[in-house]
């Protein structure tokens, strides 16, 4: 399975971590589940619409920040394991104070936005107030944000993941019980949402640098250990990074925009809605990748090729469960979910849209783990440049279909998940064997057998479960439970061998009597 290790322990903490991170993704989720329908509800989809919009735009800011935090967990997880204590002091030093400057500049850039936002954005008189201070609120709200993830490298340091996964839980309630103060007590507004983030967020912050505190005293952020050589060193590594966020942006991030510029504010509102869905899904590789970073980092760094690709493959099955289970249940069931969700919108619509967008999750499920291994060799300049290739082209085909044809929202959708194919099942696969040394057909194996299995589940899942009619959250949660049921256990016969089924089932009766 590949995720042996010195410490037998390891396997516990990757299972722990995995599962706080799950229980921290619930509560997020909840969050967007009750939130959307309230505000599409009593303030309109439009207003939803700039909800989505504003975190959106408030990404951006991560184009700025990753050239310096890209790369800075790496380097001083990396220093501090060495016993070069003063390195990553420096390094850490470094990335906190330059962090802090640019939350100061995000705040003279936001009033700029807020105040020319109808420069950019098509924005309703009646939602011009409340958005410019939304707007405002979620731009700082991503510079804190960047801040307060740097103090989790201790978390990496001493591979206890779940520590940032409990943080992560403690702020999801805090922005839950802070919306439902707001909305409650006060005549409700779209700023709300960028209040309650905010305010999270530096609970998050808060919780973060206390966990630094308890594991790594010792890595302490000093003035005197700010270094230009070491910003210059992750400004390297990380410009291509920012490269790379720009190309992500292009994918994804500016759809929103596109959408509010060429259609409307309501096509707009309903794009949210299911990005919201996609966004939520998009949220679930990282839960299973990242608990295993320490793991990969120790195989790579002991030049264990071997191993690395066997917990690359294994990482690849477990999110195929996830992304093909999903797609199958939405193929089904995704009409009804909408239908009981925002029943005053065009529940066929949004579904429609959803099942073209979650095919591009399956690939891009698909590819994530591989991901890693640019981080792991440092060479991420051809996945970059690619990335940027494939942005603009989903940008300049979204402009041409929507002006001269009539396919609407799923241009705006389409174009990402064709792209996402030729990026994440061709180029990802062979350039990540290349990072790390492995044969360039290493990964095509488990991905033709993953995305054949897909298939096969989705197909099964609508011929046994197709004529069923669901008319509540009661019948829909059962027959979610049942698909879930079925389609992981058919997945885990098609995919997972023998020996890996075999270890699954050890590791989780160890987990249940530990």
């Amino acid at each position: 399975m590949g995720i042996k290790n010195s410490r037998g322990g390891d396997k516990i903490q990757i299972v722990v971590a995995m599962l706080c991170s799950v229980f921290a993704m619930i509560i997020n989720y909840m969050i967007s589940f009750f939130l959307t329908p309230y505000i599409t509800n009593t303030l309109g989809t439009e207003a939803y619409g700039f909800v989505s919009l504003a975190k959106t735009v408030a990404n951006y800011g991560v184009i700025i920040t990753s050239c310096l935090n890209a790369y800075a967990s790496r380097f001083v997880v990396v220093a501090y394991h060495e016993g070069n204590k003063k390195r990553a002091n420096s390094f850490y030093s470094s990335v906190v104070i330059a962090d802090v400057l640019l939350i100061a500049v995000s705040l003279g850039a936001a009033l700029f936005l807020a105040k020319n936002i109808r420069s950019f954005f098509s924005v309703p008189d009646e939602l011009l107030h409340d958005v410019r201070i939304l707007f405002y609120l979620d731009i700082v709200n991503c510079m804190v944000l960047a801040l307060a993830n740097i103090y989790t490298v201790s978390g990496y340091i001493k591979n206890r993941l779940q520590y940032i996964s409990v943080s992560k839980i403690v702020t999801y309630t805090a922005e839950a019980l802070i919306l439902i103060v707001l909305f409650s007590l006060f005549k409700p507004k779209v700023w709300f949402v960028g209040a309650a983030l905010l305010l999270s967020s530096i609970v998050y912050g808060t919780i973060n640098f206390g966990v630094k505190q308890k594991l790594t005293p010792d890595l302490v952020c000093r003035s005197n250990s700010f270094s230009f050589s070491a910003v210059k060193e992750l400004l390297g590594r990380g410009l291509w990074s920012a490269f790379n966020q720009i190309g992500n942006l292009l994918n994804t991030g500016l759809d929103l925009w596109v959408t509010n510029l060429m259609l409307d504010a309501l096509k707009m509102g309903q794009l949210s809605i299911v990005k919201t869905v996609a966004s939520m899904c998009s949220a679930l590789p990282p839960l299973i990748t990242q608990p295993f970073q320490p793991t990969l980092l120790k195989l790579y760094a002991d030049k264990n090729k071997v191993g690395v690709r066997d917990t690359i493959i294994f990482q690849m099955k477990l999110l195929g469960i996830l992304s093909g289970v999903i797609l199958a249940g939405f193929s089904v069931l995704g009409e009804s979910y909408f239908e009981l969700w925002t029943p005053n919108n065009d529940s066929s619509l949004l579904n429609r849209i959803a099942i073209v967008t979650l095919i591009g999750f399956v690939f891009e499920s698909v590819a994530n783990p591989m991901f890693y291994t640019y981080t792991l060799s440092l060479k991420n300049t051809a996945a970059c440049i690619v990335t940027v290739i494939s942005g603009a082209l989903n940008v300049i085909s979204m402009f041409v279909l929507l002006t001269y044809t009539e396919l609407d929202l799923y241009a705006v959708v389409g174009t990402t998940t064709v792209l996402g194919f030729v990026t994440f099942l061709i180029f990802t696969p062979l350039y990540s064997a290349w990072c790390i040394d492995l044969p360039l057909m290493s990964f095509y194996g488990a991905i033709t057998r993953i995305v054949v299995s897909d298939l096969i589940l989705v197909s099964v899942v609508r011929i046994v479960f197709g004529g069923i009619i669901v008319k509540s959250w009661t019948g829909f949660i059962i027959n979610v439970c049942l698909i879930g049921l079925f389609g992981t256990v058919t997945y885990m016969v098609c995919v997972f061998d023998r020996s890996e089924r075999s270890k699954m089932i050890a590791l989780a009766k160890k987990l249940l009597h530990k």
